[in-house]
């Protein structure tokens, strides 16, 4: 009984509610965004800084990506997309993109320093990736040693109205200088990279293409390391203690 945890979130859940996500219907992640996106089209789907796309403005934003990755990039199935974005409305159209694409999602951390990154697009195999321009002086430092051939940039406000967009972009860059300089040769920025896939038709992949988000060697090693250790930890609070006394001393005279 101690075992079982008390689910004291599910009293902040609004009415109607489940408490538990029935997925098994479907074979994918891209199963359950298609109808999600079209169950919920006209709800809110995600929001940022004040501004809010809808299911169906992801659901067209993230086809648009995905056939921008097959059709213009040229990704096959299975090739990896490393995403560097922190939470931003461009990181959901970006991974469900690649899913509906049939491509490998690697999830990058933005903070990594040039070495991290090295690393992670070297034992990943990403061939492509989409970071914020915050972070590109990173990606700069690295990215002849990669077989990164595709690079995706964004700002945080492209997803903005036109005026906010400017005005965000323009006080990041400008004002609170949060993009160091960077000189990254053929890039195409994240809005670029929507509208040539929104002249593209999507390939469709299959179910277990389109489902895969991979975790880097280096990532599977940390967790099988973290697993380890706790068995350790269990192990020794179950095993039990061993109290060595001291040896009495005797004097011959």
């Amino acid at each position: 009984a101690g075992d079982v945890m008390d689910k004291v979130w599910l009293q902040q859940y609004p009415q109607g509610i489940p408490a538990e996500a029935e997925y098994r219907a479907y074979r994918s992640l891209k199963e359950i965004l298609t109808a999600t996106c079209t169950r919920f089209a006209d709800r809110p789907a995600y929001g940022n800084l004040g501004v809010t796309i809808t299911y169906r403005e992801l659901d067209q934003l993230s086809r648009d990506f995905g056939a921008y990755l097959q059709k213009v990039a040229g990704l096959k199935k299975g090739e990896r997309l490393a995403i560097m974005l922190p939470n931003l409305l461009q990181y959901p159209i970006a991974l469900f993109g690649a899913q509906r694409a049939g491509v490998v999602v690697v999830n990058t951390n933005p903070l990594y320093t040039g070495r991290e990154l090295e690393h992670q697009l070297k034992d990943s195999g990403a061939s492509a990736i989409v970071v914020l321009e915050n972070f590109a002086h990173t990606l700069e430092e690295v990215l002849p040693r990669t077989s990164v051939r595709t690079v995706i940039t964004t700002q945080i406000g492209d997803l903005f109205p036109a005026f906010k967009r400017m005005l965000t972009n323009l006080v990041v860059k400008h004002v609170k200088k949060m993009v160091p300089e960077w000189h990254l040769a053929k890039t195409i920025g994240f809005t670029e990279a929507l509208a040539a896939g929104h002249a593209q038709a999507l390939h469709r992949t299959d179910a277990r293409a389109a489902s895969a988000v991979r975790p880097c060697r280096s990532m599977r090693w940390a967790r099988s390391y973290s697993e380890a250790i706790t068995r350790t930890r269990r192990a020794c609070r179950t095993s039990r203690r061993i109290t060595v006394e001291p040896r009495p001393t005797s004097t011959t005279l």
